[in-house]
């Protein structure tokens, strides 16, 4: 897999098939600047559309540092005036990232600028798997010290998670009130392990017995609601965690470990290049439709 995404701020003079090559939930922009003289007052006319062709409405469009605004109508077109160039447009709708696009007005005063991907947030705040059209919250469990037979100490958690994929390079991402830097995701093995004070007695709970690599890049910007943490390699059939030192440490950045499993005998399938209908996708009961219910704001 390799999901990158690049700045919202587009310059059309530049290319930008370089940017994400298939949007999950995303908008697409497709802008044209109509000018007349230097003293005329330019119009901005432009389409919002879904990554798969249908056109999106309520897509309030501002020009930045002016009090210029429209909305898309039904057939998800607007209209727009701007003073002169260089003009920055910003795109807001309820449940979906903000967008920002930077259009070059040229001398002929037309421009068609490239697509720009808006990203459907989702429903609440906390650590989601992405996955045909659909997200599923990873459970969020604040992680237990646990005293081992060698007598070490760690942090672990007393069930496994009930929030499954198939995919063994899971689309995860971070929305909202978590902190978008030093994330860890582990591996966690079940371990039986003494229970304090009980002789004799044991119990099973799962620890962190590696660490995988990740790296994490905003799907939006500037804002960056919306966070991709990215895996470089796939992940063997068990129970992982992400979290911000709950299982590493008694003072973490996130009390909280967010759970999840991946199934054995996955397959190695890029969720971007997912091209199914999001209205003919099965949902698990972990799994929330974004297109059915609002987005919280952060």
């Amino acid at each position: 897999m390799n999901y990158t995404a690049e700045d919202t701020i587009i310059n059309t003079s530049t290319p930008i098939s370089t940017t994400i090559s298939r949007s999950l939930f995303a908008a697409m922009i497709t802008v044209t600047v109509f000018g007349g003289t230097s003293c005329d007052t330019n119009m901005v006319v432009g389409a919002v559309e879904t990554h798969q062709g249908e056109r999106l409405p309520g897509v309030v469009v501002t020009v930045e540092g002016t009090r210029f605004q429209a909305m898309s109508n039904a057939q998800g077109v607007y209209k727009v005036r701007h003073d002169g160039s260089p003009v920055v447009l910003r795109y807001f709708k309820t449940g979906y990232a903000p967008g920002i696009l930077e259009p070059t007005v040229t001398p002929e005063g037309r421009v068609e600028a490239e697509a720009l991907p808006l990203w459907r947030l989702p429903v609440s705040h906390g650590v989601w798997l992405y996955d045909d059209f659909n997200y599923s919250r990873a459970r969020p469990v604040e992680p237990d010290r646990v005293s081992l037979a060698d007598q070490s100490v760690t942090f672990g958690v007393s069930r496994p998670s009930d929030v499954d994929t198939d995919v063994d390079i899971p689309f995860i991402v971070i929305f909202g009130r978590l902190p978008t830097y030093n994330i860890s995701l582990s591996k966690l093995d079940m371990v039986e392990v003494p229970i304090e004070n009980l002789d004799d007695q044991t119990e099973i709970v799962w620890i962190p017995v590696r660490d995988i690599p990740v790296s994490a890049r905003p799907l939006d910007k500037p804002e960056g609601k919306l966070v991709h943490v990215r895996l470089f390699e796939p992940l063997e059939p068990g129970n992982y965690a992400v979290h911000w030192g709950a299982l590493k440490e008694a003072s973490p950045l996130d009390p909280r470990a967010y759970l999840f499993n991946v199934l054995g005998d996955v397959p190695d399938v890029d969720p971007l290049a997912a091209e199914d209908d999001p209205d003919d996708a099965e949902q698990s009961d972990d799994a929330v439709s974004t297109e059915d219910l609002p987005a919280e704001n952060p």
